[in-house]
């Protein structure tokens, strides 16, 4: 079993600060994500809506824009926007929390953990399963929306669940 002294669990906004804040106080840190560095918020909510909004604003600017003497025709790209907004937006952000987890030396493990005691966690990814045991633990697991009946979410569009 390897030893690890502090574990966080989730690399969203809290879990990725913990761990630079953990790092940086002398904790050798290890931060296990199931999906993508960053979280829900980072790579498909929060920020991506944000950056589509604000290219709406920004088309929707263009379409006024001769009331300030500036004549311009504008079209929406949508495909573009969302290239824009994977790669200038999220990839660009994604990138700089991982240069951030390594400029503080976090270690980065990849796959679902589960606590096998109160000490021991077991990090299963496609290809392997290791078992860790660890001082201190941070769980920054994220939620998940719960279904209610009064709004079933076969009632809710595709579109808004992921920007």
């Amino acid at each position: 079993m390897n030893a690890l002294d502090t574990v966080i669990i989730g690399s969203g906004p809290g879990g990725y600060v913990a761990a630079i804040r953990a790092a940086q106080l002398g904790q050798q840190v290890t931060l296990i994500e199931r999906n993508v560095i960053g979280g829900t918020c980072l790579n498909v909510g929060c920020v991506p809506s944000k950056a589509l909004l604000q290219a709406g604003h920004t088309y929707q600017e263009m379409l006024h824009a001769s009331k300030f003497g500036i004549n311009a025709t504008a079209t929406l790209d949508f495909e573009k926007t969302q290239t824009w907004k994977n790669t200038q937006v999220v990839q660009k952000l994604r990138s700089g929390v991982t240069q951030l987890l390594k400029k503080n030396k976090v270690t980065v493990l990849f796959g679902e953990a589960k606590f096998s005691s109160k000490n021991s966690i077991t990090v299963s990814s496609a290809d392997k399963s290791d078992e860790y045991s660890f001082n201190h633990a941070i769980l920054a697991v994220g939620s998940r929306p719960i279904e209610i009946k009064a709004a079933p979410f076969s009632s809710i569009s595709q579109c808004y669940h992921k920007a």
